[in-house]
């Protein structure tokens, strides 16, 4: 009868710690393991397309990589990571050309031309090799390259052409140098930086523009005028001036937005600080002898419309 009463609660125990395990103590979880729960594989496991079709864009390898070098030391590898993380969107179109970015060390980046199928042949090569000196390649179909594209494409395909020749050069490395291409489609989001459109004051320029400059004195009678190129709605860089002389007033030595202002007539050793914001900067007169520092954002007058800088304030 006892063996009979210990083997039911034995059971009955046991019971309990398997229908409880689920809710045990992280401490009690460490003393009682429990077996992983095996989920049912689907039976066709899900595959990403591989062709450029219907996948999104992607890098995939090309094929043998050849006019390579012997291996580089670490300090070569390095500048050349570092030189690919400062190749842009504007530095892959174009006919054949050398050092299409700043060299870093003996590490440059080279526009080959275009190969017999239209792809634009960028690589990475080492200075002042003779013969094989390449490291990294990367073929990119034309149809990236496109006048058309908007910016978000612009960006999409400049992050893919830096990680295939990433990848391109992380083969070199292994000793199984291949070159890179690019496959898939764009995602197409028709996404612009801000201010592309005009906007009421205050709307803003330095995000969808770069190259910004200030040129004053620019004739006898004095004047200012800033100068940019900026992105339109098709993603297309464009060159653009405005005068913005008679915008802004020195009103005893404050810089401010005010019709036929005329400030460059009281002002000296005006500059430009750009960064998030284009902030114009001067030594102004205060009607009383002496200079004072005076600036003024010019985002706050300011819009880029459609690749045309436009003044909106002062006017």
């Amino acid at each position: 009868m006892k063996a009979q009463m210990s083997a039911l609660i034995a059971g009955t125990v046991c019971t309990m710690l398997v229908s409880t395990s689920f809710i045990l103590p992280a401490s009690a979880q460490h003393r009682h393991k429990l077996p992983h729960l095996v989920l049912p594989m689907p039976s066709r496991p899900l595959q990403l397309p591989q062709n450029g079709r219907g996948s999104v864009l992607h890098t995939t390898a090309y094929g043998p990589m050849r006019n390579t070098p012997r291996p580089l030391n670490a300090q070569l590898l390095r500048s050349a990571e570092v030189v690919i993380a400062s190749l842009r969107f504007e530095h892959l179109r174009g006919g054949a050309s050398s050092h299409i970015v700043q060299d870093v060390g003996h590490i440059r980046i080279d526009r080959q031309g275009q190969t017999a199928n239209g792809d634009q042949n960028i690589q990475v090569q080492v200075n002042g090799l003779r013969g094989d000196s390449t490291i990294a390649t990367v073929l990119i179909p034309a149809r990236y390259l496109g006048n058309n594209l908007n910016i978000h494409s612009q960006r999409e395909v400049a992050n893919q052409v830096r990680l295939a020749l990433r990848r391109s050069l992380a083969s070199f490395r292994q000793n199984r140098p291949q070159i890179y291409t690019l496959a898939g489609r764009l995602s197409n989001a028709r996404i612009l930086p801000r201010n592309v459109q005009p906007r009421r004051a205050g709307g803003g320029f330095t995000a969808s523009c770069r190259d910004i400059n200030l040129f004053t004195n620019i004739d006898r009678r004095g004047g200012a005028n800033l100068s940019a190129k900026c992105y339109n709605q098709a993603g297309q860089l464009l060159p653009t001036a405005v005068a913005i002389n008679n915008n802004i007033v020195n009103n005893g030595g404050r810089l401010a937005w005010q019709k036929d202002g005329g400030f460059t007539g009281s002002v000296r050793n005006c500059s430009l600080i750009v960064r998030k914001f284009t902030i114009l900067r001067c030594e102004a007169g205060n009607g009383a002898g002496s200079w004072v520092t005076s600036a003024i954002n010019l985002d706050t007058g300011i819009v880029n419309n459609n690749g045309r800088l436009t003044v909106v304030r002062g006017r």
